[in-house]
This record gives structure tokens, sequence and C-alpha cells, in this order.
């Protein structure tokens, strides 16, 4: 069974933070709100102003789903870690998301 799961709102603080602070996910996708002020960056903890994925006001990003894992070793899975996706946005911003754990 799939289950679609909600991330609470994250609002910009103009540091870099992650999506959420715990969890996997084989898919992810995330929204910009329309009323942003700037483009929010999306990627690793190196992103900065003009770095990462550009998400403009208003827009999406999809992380596409991720297979399941080698069945020959269960320690192995492929899925993305909520806590090492970040997003740089400006203060008052706001990006919310939904994932498929």
């Amino acid at each position: 069974m799939v289950k679609l799961c909600s991330l609470p709102d994250l609002v910009g603080n103009g540091q870099i933070q992650p999506l959420y602070s715990v969890g996997s996910a084989r898919w992810v996708q995330v929204f910009a709100a329309s009323t942003n002020s700037a483009v929010i960056r999306i990627g690793d903890t190196s992103i900065s102003d003009t770095r990462g994925i550009p998400l403009s006001p208003g827009g999406t990003w999809f992380f596409p789903a991720l297979p399941s894992g080698d069945s020959r070793n269960s320690n192995q899975d492929n899925v993305y870690s909520l806590k090492d996706i970040f997003c740089l946005m400006a203060q008052g911003d706001k990006l919310s998301g939904v994932y498929i754990p």
C-alpha cells in the first residue's frame, strides 16, 4: 500500500535548512508559495543564491520515484533522506511538500 504523507510548511529564515528533520521517501514533491518574494533554492548543504535548483514563486519540483532496494541485500534501499535535502528561502517565504515513504 502506498501512503502519501504531507510535510509541514517550511518558513524561510534566510538560512539553509533541511526539508524535514527525519525520515526517508521514495519520492518527494515540493511547492513554492505563489506569494513568495524570491526564488527558493533546493539542493545539498552547498546551496546558495547561485547554486541549487531554483524554484520560482508558485513553482514545483519533483524528486522522481526511486525503485525498491536490491532484493539480494536487504540493507540496501533506494530512498531520499529528507534531512539531507536542503532549501534556502528568503525570510517569511514558504515551501510545502508531500512524499511517499
